[in-house]
């Protein structure tokens, strides 16, 4: 919601989560593909903290993203990478 305390706060997690997946030197693009293709899989906070720019392992994304594996996952498949 544009103007409102809550958009400004959605805004600066999303900002920072990209300024932290590039200090990390994750593929800024690949990262956010990779987190709002997975995202809908989490149901538990460490669901969504194994998420984090901080959390993700750049290997696993390499991973996620192999033409073999993408192509053949399914939702409860990607919930597991």
């Amino acid at each position: 919601m544009a103007g409102h305390p809550n958009g400004a706060n959605a805004s600066a997690t999303f900002y920072s989560s990209i300024e932290t997946a590039k200090a990390r030197d994750l593929k800024t693009y690949r990262y956010l593909r990779f987190l709002f293709e997975k995202i809908f899989c989490a149901s538990t906070s460490a669901d969504y903290q194994a998420l984090l720019a901080t959390a993700v392992d750049p290997a696993q994304m390499e991973y996620f993203f192999s033409p073999v594996v993408y192509q053949t996952l399914t939702k409860n498949e990607l919930k597991g990478i």
